[in-house]
């Protein structure tokens, strides 16, 4: 797609969850529901990729139906394994997992020993991943060991989930509040890292971001509109 909107615009049916805008010509998807950003990974056309996953949660359970080829597959996916199908069906090869919300050393975390270390198979007509490989390898929490150039024509998806930033409560209250601009600064920073020159940050051909309102919601909704001009702001400063 090569950070163009154009195809991706094109593409989407009137049915498709969420809303579909740009950043510098980088298409940015505003989802409800974690899992809904898969119809647009798949409709991306991107193949082989990088993901990176923001998010308070790793996201990785397993379990997913296998796909039939139709558009809604999506909602056949929750919002807790929608990433195995991304590996599964060669949408993303590689993938690093940032949690702002944690202040351990671990939150950075690369998945896998290397590029296509982490594979996946099919158990009982469900996604499954491989345990026998390398998993969840590398833990860190220091941006500078995402230095890297990575190649100019490897595709890249920014997949953010909102409780990243700010989590609610039993209540749908905020958790730290006055943290949340804090935590976006933090992702922000790390993300310069990840770059395809020495001196140019990689940009990536598709933002995806979720409020995580349902099945459980996870962002307290009266502060959704905060939270999230506050990371467009910032995203487009660093896009």
């Amino acid at each position: 797609m090569a950070n163009d909107s154009t195809k991706l615009f094109a593409d989407i049916d009137r049915f498709a969850p969420g809303n579909l805008s740009a950043i510098s010509h980088i298409p940015l998807v505003f989802t409800s529901a974690h899992n809904e950003v898969y119809y647009y990974w798949e409709k991306s056309g991107i193949k082989d990729g990088l993901l990176i996953h923001v998010d308070r949660h790793d996201d990785l359970s397993d379990g997913a139906p296998l796909s039939y080829g139709t558009s809604d597959y999506y909602l056949d996916l929750q919002i807790l394994n929608f990433i195995a199908p991304g590996f599964h069906y060669g949408i993303v090869d590689e993938a690093i997992w940032m949690n702002p919300y944690s202040d351990e050393p671990s939150w950075i975390t690369y998945l896998g020993k290397n590029k296509s270390s982490i594979k996946t198979v099919v158990r009982d007509n469900q996604i499954t991943w491989d345990y026998s490989t390398d998993f969840l390898y590398q833990l860190n929490g220091n941006p500078m060991k995402l230095d890297r150039v990575y190649d100019k024509e490897l595709q890249f998806i920014l997949d953010i989930d909102l409780d990243a930033f700010l989590l609610s409560d039993r209540d749908n209250r905020p958790i730290d509040l006055s943290g949340y601009k804090r935590r976006i600064d933090k992702t922000i920073d790390a993300l310069r890292y990840v770059r395809d020159s020495d001196y140019d940050i990689k940009r990536p051909d598709l933002i995806t971001v979720t409020s995580s309102q349902y099945p459980i919601c996870y962002v307290p909704p009266d502060r959704i509109d905060q939270v999230y001009g506050y990371l467009q702001s910032r995203l487009i400063g660093i896009y």
